[in-house]
């Protein structure tokens, strides 16, 4: 997230940086503030660990 999103009551659905999950979206929906949250995404590309064939155990 590139800002925070707040209801029209200023309570907290997502801060900037956090993480977009059904959660926020269904949140942001009942807001009224879906379209705002969705303008907001950050686009930057996360690095993600590799997948390994076999568990650690």
């Amino acid at each position: 997230m590139a800002r925070a999103i707040l209801t029209e009551q200023d309570e907290v659905i997502l801060r900037a940086g956090d993480m977009i999950t059904h959660r926020a979206v269904a949140a942001a929906r009942e807001a009224g503030v879906l379209d705002m949250l969705l303008t907001s995404v950050n686009r930057t590309p996360v690095a993600q660990a590799p997948v390994r064939d076999e568990p650690d155990w």
